[in-house]
């Protein structure tokens, strides 16, 4: 009885001890994702860390790097069977995270590892024109993001630009198609929104599209012969169809980022005070993507 008694004492104080050895692990996995330590990451993993861990905030291991552009770590993740799709609290995939960043190796990296470039929500394209990265905006725009797609508050990429007032990404994305006559639920197009904001360059440039949009055209009235030997005083016109030719825009170069009060720190601090996870700011009619600002640590 007695050497039973010290077994399961044995095995209580052997578990309590795996526990605090492996939560310690786990705090240090965090921590050094957070200041891009690699080589310790690869070796916690190495160590038995599960490579989708995750952060207080939700955020994979796969999102750190992404949004800190660590090609070498993604690939070692990738390898070991992170999922490149995983989501964090707010609904932001490590892709949607590298764009906002404007972090094109990473970028391409997670592609070629099968992110989801189109979905319902903030999409990638969303994130990278709130950010005014242009140049990243060109590139998910040539790998075949939707131009048109729409996020929870029905706001397109277009709309986020005229927000903005960028009229380089206006200028690519008009060369990509993107519809100017859409609204959001509020009913603002993107010449609403220009002339909210007294965008007056942006507010002609919209104009002049709504203005030059081919409309319809009804079928062209038929000839009336006149009897012979009558004098006929004119033929029935035609209705002509709009010959008007499409704005021609040339794109200009990545316009420098203007500082937002809505956005998240470059590289999150593991040490900063653990927060909720933030939601939509709403600014009147218009609510900018849930990015995650802070990430909290496990204590």
């Amino acid at each position: 009885m007695k050497t039973t008694f010290r077994a399961l004492i044995v095995g209580f104080t052997l578990a309590a001890s795996s526990a605090t050895v492996l939560a310690g692990a786990y705090d240090d996995l965090i921590a050094a994702v957070y200041r891009d330590d690699t080589d310790t990451v690869i070796n916690l993993v190495n160590r038995g860390m599960d490579v989708n861990s995750v952060d207080p905030a939700g955020n994979t291991l796969l999102h750190v790097a992404a949004r800190n552009g660590n090609v070498r770590l993604l690939e070692i993740l990738l390898k070991g069977k992170a999922n490149p799709n995983a989501r964090n609290r707010v609904g932001d995939s490590p892709l949607m995270l590298a764009a906002y960043n404007g972090k094109l190796p990473a970028m391409d990296f997670l592609l070629t590892a099968g992110a989801e470039l189109n979905h319902t929500g903030w999409t990638p394209l969303h994130y990278a024109v709130f950010a005014e990265q242009a140049e990243m905006v060109s590139y998910l725009l040539r790998k075949g993001a939707n131009v048109d797609a729409r996020a929870p508050n029905e706001q397109t990429a277009l709309m986020l630009a005229a927000k903005n007032g960028n009229l380089a990404i206006v200028k690519l994305l008009i060369n990509s198609k993107a519809d100017a006559t859409l609204v959001d639920q509020h009913g603002n197009s993107p010449l609403t929104l220009a002339q909210k904001n007294n965008n007056t360059e942006l507010t002609k440039l919209f104009e002049l599209i709504k203005a030059e949009k081919p409309v319809a055209t009804t079928p062209e009235a038929p000839k009336l012969e006149a009897p012979k030997g009558d004098v006929q005083k004119g033929d029935a016109t035609k209705a002509e169809a709009s010959k008007i030719e499409p704005v021609k825009v040339e794109p200009t170069k990545s316009q420098s980022s203007k500082a937002d009060a809505n956005k998240p720190a470059e590289v999150i601090k593991p040490d900063e005070a653990k927060t909720a996870p933030t939601k939509p700011q709403e600014s009147g009619e218009y609510v900018s993507p849930p990015f995650q600002t802070e990430a909290a640590t496990a204590k």
